[in-house]
Order: C-alpha cells, then sequence, then structure tokens
C-alpha cells in the first residue's frame, strides 16, 4: 500500500520465478480503490536475450515505459501467456502506480503474484 500523487509515480519490483510444473500469471489484485488510480506491470525476462511475449486482458490496454512492455488497468488483472524465450520465464516484474487525477494525493493498496 502507499499513496501515488498526480504525475509522481510509484514503482515496485520483483523477481518473478518461473518453476518446470507451474504456470506463469502474473497478476496485480485487490486493487482498492478501482477509480483512482492506474496500474500497471511490465516485464523484463531474466534472460537478456529472452524475447517478451504476453496477452494483455480485457479491461487492460498494452503499454511501454522505459523500454519494457506491459499491460496497465485500473483494477486487478492477470496477464496471460508470458513467454521468454528459452526453458525458463523468469523475469523481473515492475508495478508502477499513479493518482489518475492530476495533483490529488490518493491512498491505495494493491496485491500482486507471479
Amino acid at each position: 500500500s502507499g499513496s501515488a500523487l498526480g504525475t509522481n509515480l510509484d514503482w515496485y519490483t520483483y523477481e518473478g520465478s518461473d518453476d518446470l510444473i507451474s504456470s506463469v500469471d502474473p497478476t496485480v489484485e485487490d486493487v482498492t480503490p478501482t477509480d483512482k488510480v492506474e496500474v500497471c506491470m511490465f516485464f523484463d525476462c531474466i534472460e537478456q536475450s529472452a524475447a517478451r511475449s504476453f496477452t494483455c486482458p480485457a479491461g487492460s490496454t498494452a503499454a511501454t515505459d522505459g523500454g519494457l512492455a506491459g499491460c496497465c488497468g485500473n483494477a486487478g488483472f492477470t496477464v496471460d501467456d508470458l513467454d521468454c524465450a528459452g526453458v525458463s520465464d523468469d523475469a523481473d516484474v515492475y508495478i508502477r502506480v499513479k493518482a489518475i487525477a492530476t495533483d490529488v494525493c490518493e491512498s491505495y493498496s494493491i496485491g500482486y503474484h507471479y
């Protein structure tokens, strides 16, 4: 949880770890309040030569930031089919949160998993 102010952004990052028997489904959940903040997830595959592919779900839109591709939405969402080149789909995940209204400080909470 935190607070986002208009044009200021809050960033969170974690390393998503894939294993051979699991499915990778990066998820932002429990976004509160949904009408006040935009939440984005961007992906950087651990293997530098890895190609990124994924599908942004309904209710979210494709986005880029700093050369990273991802999805943005105002509520929780799950990114389908994240695929990195090679066997492993390990990726650094960057979550960006910003207030929808400019110059307004909004408190929020989010959850996430890989």
